[in-house]
């Protein structure tokens, strides 16, 4: 009861979802009927197309109370019904020609590149008097809705045996089908799905995809980085499983090559900001991106907020400049301008994206060399309507691809229905040995991904150019094809990787060393001489009455304040010796503060006699000694010495290395000097407050 509500439904949902059939779409005839295909490679794909069916129809062991066995089962009369139509090959084709916004302009292009190509296998005969048949509908990007779809049209139309599933371009619906369509024993190929998960063998033994996952440009990533000698970087990604397994993927081959991804950094659209920042903290200037271009406007608006762009950074995204034709590229949108303006500027993002490097599949032949169908680029182009999808040429060899795998079965195909897993094998062992020059480039599959050719662009001046080709067959970093145009860099010179900071240790220079020592000496020198002058005339009147004692005391506390000035000049290219270094600090504040006590001092106690003179002349002539001015010095002199000695017992000086602020080499940009100064620092410190109440 179960199975026949569900073909009730079925077939209300196909009353209200028609599905159309194209069997044939006028377009440009290519100029060529003949094509040349090599099949000697897939000689190795053992296959039996008798009319036995094989036992093994399913890939998976379940249990007898599984659900979906159950109905299976109960569908016997179309899993094992009536076979494929006598000298006709049907095809069933899932597009998004609509999603949840609303019409997907670009979907349009995708179903005529398949309409187009089965007209082209048709008219090579490529499937010999068979031809084939698409049928189509769309998913409108919804896993749910695609998987509906995909039992619409095995429910609805039970006379038709399809042998393969094209679609689609959402990696969610894909996902969804590559699970389901291996208990029908049918291969799936995908045009445009690039999630990192499809590319699991266990999990997805029959699906194919015409278009490479971003993971599939990490050894192309990986030769550019080494081409322009940058040995260490940082990964940010979103954190969606679609750009975040390609990053996991990436780290791995950066390490077996040797380079060194010293971060890898995720973020959320609530988050993106701080870990910018983080990013930015990290002072690594190479950064590979892994996002949505709908979220790509806010992640530079931030990076130009934070400076992280122009010649100091490099950021390697994946992504097209635009679309294959004239459209614009997503920094240029209309939606972009709407979702940045808040955040900044159109100008700002342009700067901000200036020089961006974007990594993606090449999407057509390379060096004009024929394609299989023998149509050109151009003529292709002139195929299809706009806006044309990324994933245009993709779906036009994913067709080419289909039947080539179909090709050997020929007339055996009748004996197709979706109990025979032997022939699904046998498809998808043809489908993974196949080599053919496509609309996209050179076609080939590692497992279920594609093996192609990526393209390097570059952004000058707002428009996306191509750089360089990678052949991952060959390993080779192509920067001299005919589209190639020379790398940029805001500077002139490459970008560094990671900045290399040196110390430098700022001294005080020779010259200006040897003059102030000299004008020291001379000081002290005037000194001995004023000092010995007055000894000698200390018992003259004059003399007497300026209190030559305290002059004398004076004189010898300019002579210590006078030696402290050498002393100061003392730094690491006169005094490298780290051990003798904390001896001249602390001889340096004996000899000021001994020298700063005796001549102000001095200055000080003759000041408070000429003071009490004048204060206390009515009551008489007032006496002070010397000697007990002189004590009141020696008092002041012992308290310092005191403090400075208790200093140096209990916190001894030592040799400290100050930074300053840091500066960027003139003649290399990729050095950062850290000056530093010498200096005399104490382990402990201590804090007087003064609180007033």
């Amino acid at each position: 009861m179960r199975c026949r509500r569900f073909v009730v439904v079925q077939v209300l949902i196909l009353l209200l979802f028609p599905i159309v059939v194209h069997p044939h779409s006028s377009s440009t005839t290519p100029s060529s009927l003949t094509f040349a295909f090599d099949e000697r490679h897939l000689s190795q794909c053992a296959c039996d197309f008798s009319a036995v069916a094989a036992n093994v129809t399913t890939r998976h062991e379940v249990s007898p109370g599984d659900s979906f066995e159950r109905d299976k089962q109960s569908s016997e009369r179309i899993y094992r019904g009536s076979r494929v139509d006598g000298g006709r090959v049907t095809i069933l084709g899932l597009f998004e020609l609509t999603d949840a916004a609303g019409r997907r302009p670009e979907g349009r292009s995708e179903l005529q590149a398949a309409n187009l190509a089965v007209q082209h296998v048709n008219q090579r005969r490529v499937l010999g008097n068979l031809t084939l048949g698409m049928i189509t509908n769309d998913t409108k990007c919804d896993p749910g809705i695609g998987v509906d779809r995909y039992f619409h049209a095995l429910y609805t139309r039970p006379w038709k045996r399809m042998p393969i599933l094209l679609g689609s371009a959402c990696s969610e619906v894909t996902e969804s089908l590559a699970k389901v369509v291996p208990y029908w024993n049918m291969v799936q190929v995908s045009f445009g799905s690039t999630s990192p998960a499809l590319s699991d063998r266990e999990e997805y033994p029959l699906f194919f995809r015409t278009a490479a996952p971003d993971s599939s440009h990490n050894p192309a990533r990986i030769a550019f980085v080494r081409r322009f000698g940058w040995h260490t970087l940082t990964a940010l990604s979103q954190n969606e499983d679609e750009y975040s397994l390609a990053i996991n993927d990436l780290v791995t081959e950066l390490e077996r090559a040797n380079i060194t991804c010293q971060a890898t950094i995720t973020f959320s659209d609530s988050d993106y900001m701080d870990q910018l920042k983080l990013l930015k903290d990290l002072d690594t200037r190479i950064i590979i991106g892994s996002f949505s271009s709908k979220v790509a406007p806010k992640i530079f608006c931030e990076a130009y907020h934070l400076g992280m762009y122009g010649a100091d950074y490099v950021w390697i995204i994946q992504g097209q400049g635009g679309g294959l034709d004239e459209s614009e590229p997503w920094w240029k949108s209309a939606a972009t301008q709407r979702r940045s303006s808040s955040s900044c500027s159109h100008n700002q993002l342009l700067d901000a994206v200036e020089s961006m490097i974007l990594v993606s599949s090449h999407y057509t032949a390379v060096d004009g060399n024929p394609t299989i169908s023998g149509m050109s680029n151009d003529e292709f182009l002139k195929s299809v309507s706009r806006p044309l999808s990324q994933f245009a040429h993709q779906t036009y060899d994913a067709v080419w691809a289909i039947a080539l795998a179909l090709r050997g079965a020929g007339y055996h195909l009748a004996n197709y229905d979706y109990s025979r897993a032997d022939m699904a094998r046998c498809f998808a062992c043809r489908l993974g040995r196949l080599q053919f020059l496509g609309a996209s480039g050179p076609v080939k599959f590692d497992g279920a991904d594609r093996v192609g050719i990526t393209a390097f662009y570059q952004v000058q001046g707002g428009k996306a150019r191509t750089l360089a080709l990678y052949d991952s067959s060959t390993d080779h970093l192509n920067f001299g094809c005919p589209s190639c145009v020379a790398v940029k860099w805001p500077s002139g010179q490459v970008p560094i990787a990671q900045r290399v900071f040196k110390l430098r240790i700022v001294t005080i220079h020779h010259a200006a060393f040897f003059i102030i020592s000299c004008l020291a000496s001379v000081g002290i020198t005037l000194a001995i001489v004023f000092l010995a002058f007055n000894l000698h005339f200390r018992r003259l009147k004059y003399i007497k009455l300026s209190s030559p004692k305290l002059n004398n005391m004076a004189v010898v506390g300019c002579i210590l304040v006078y030696a402290a000035v050498i002393l100061l000049g003392l730094d690491h290219a006169t005094l490298p010796s780290k051990s003798a270094f904390p001896t001249v600090c602390t001889a340096r504040v004996y000899l000021l503060s001994a020298g700063f006590s005796l001549a102000f001092g001095s200055m000080f106690t003759k000041t408070y006699r000429v003071h009490r003179i004048f204060t206390r002349s009515s009551s008489g002539v007032v006496k002070n000694k010397d000697t007990q001015l002189i004590s009141l010095i020696c008092v002041l002199l012992l308290i310092d010495g005191l403090v400075v000695t208790l200093w140096v017992v209990f916190d001894p000086m030592e040799r400290h290395l100050r930074n300053l602020s840091l500066e960027i080499s003139a003649t290399d940009r990729s050095v950062v000097y850290q000056p530093q100064v010498v200096r005399s620092r104490v382990r402990l410190r201590f804090y007087v407050s003064i609180s007033e109440v």
